[in-house]
């Protein structure tokens, strides 16, 4: 049903996701505002939350268009 090609740039976005959520997760643990680290804001915690749970989603469907026939 799915090219090759559409099968290997949906792996790589997925892939180029994980780069982009990882690089707010580091700096969420290393900075600090209000005198707080920023991993205590709950805002942040949650969009990354959101954003690691698109993140499977996407992983899933991509996983979904690999086996199917």
């Amino acid at each position: 049903m799915f090219s090759d090609i559409s099968l290997a740039l949906s792996a790589e976005q997925v892939g180029a996701i994980d780069a982009l959520i990882e690089k707010p997760r580091i700096l969420r643990a290393s900075s600090r505002q209000f005198g707080s680290p920023l991993s205590k804001f709950q805002a942040i915690q949650h969009m990354l939350a959101d954003m690691t749970i698109q993140a499977e989603l996407a992983r899933s469907l991509t996983h979904a268009a690999a086996r199917a026939p």
